[in-house]
């Protein structure tokens, strides 16, 4: 992938929604699975980072829920999960309410 690619991927992933998921392919020179994957590598980072933080003792807190996998990044279903590129549709945030209101329901 050209580092232009790469870019316009960055830029999709991180700017406002515009039509789902993998409208971005029509900028990029890549695959779905590239993609899915360049997103997928974005967000493990950025949860890294945050389990990192909610681990130090002085966020004891802070209960930190992984979000990932409550929606669906295949290409053939995505629309299920997904109503753009950040926003889940009703049923993806009936999910990811569902994580957090477990994690919540086993709190002290």
């Amino acid at each position: 992938m050209s580092p232009r690619s790469c870019a316009t991927v960055y830029w999709s992933l991180m700017s406002s929604a515009r039509s789902g998921p993998l409208a971005m392919l029509a900028a990029a020179e890549s695959s779905a699975s590239a993609i899915i994957a360049i997103a997928a590598q974005l967000i493990d980072s950025f949860n890294s980072m945050i389990s990192e933080i909610a681990a130090a003792p002085e966020f004891a807190h802070v209960h930190y829920v992984d979000l990932r996998g409550a929606l669906s990044n295949n290409p053939s279903n995505y629309r299920d999960s997904w109503g753009n590129e950040m926003h889940p549709t009703e049923r993806g945030f009936q999910a990811v309410t569902k994580l957090i209101a477990d994690v919540i329901a086993g709190l002290p």
